[in-house]
């Protein structure tokens, strides 16, 4: 999973490399992927909510992290997986309940004590 900064990286490293100032240089892109994927390490998830009551000029986004959010908003075609391979079968239904409340953030105490 990639976040809203990456994201800005992406499209910004594509036009140098095009010589286009367009969004991703000009050329047709496509993402693949899973939303039920933890979230990209130390960045806003494409789909987050940037701003939030009471935020400071401190705590506000960065313009980075702006403009990739943007960019996802641009996509006009998304196609969402529903179905989890690797953790496929009824042995793994609990496994897969977890990793959808780690996603979610909302663990409970029976979570963190999950054991195979």
């Amino acid at each position: 999973m990639i976040g809203c900064g990456l994201m800005s990286d992406i499209s910004e490293a594509l036009s140098i490399a095009k010589g286009n100032t367009d969004s991703f240089g000009g050329i047709s892109i496509i993402f693949a992927g899973d939303f039920s994927q933890l979230p990209p390490v130390g960045q806003k998830r494409l789909y987050s909510n940037l701003m939030r009551p009471g935020m400071t000029a401190e705590t506000r986004p960065k313009q980075k992290v702006v403009f990739g959010k943007l960019l996802w908003l641009t996509f006009q075609t998304v196609v969402l997986l529903t179905e989890s391979k690797r953790q496929s079968g009824p042995e793994n239904f609990r496994f897969l309940a977890l990793l959808g409340c780690l996603r979610e953030g909302r663990c409970t105490d029976s979570d963190y004590y999950f054991h195979w």
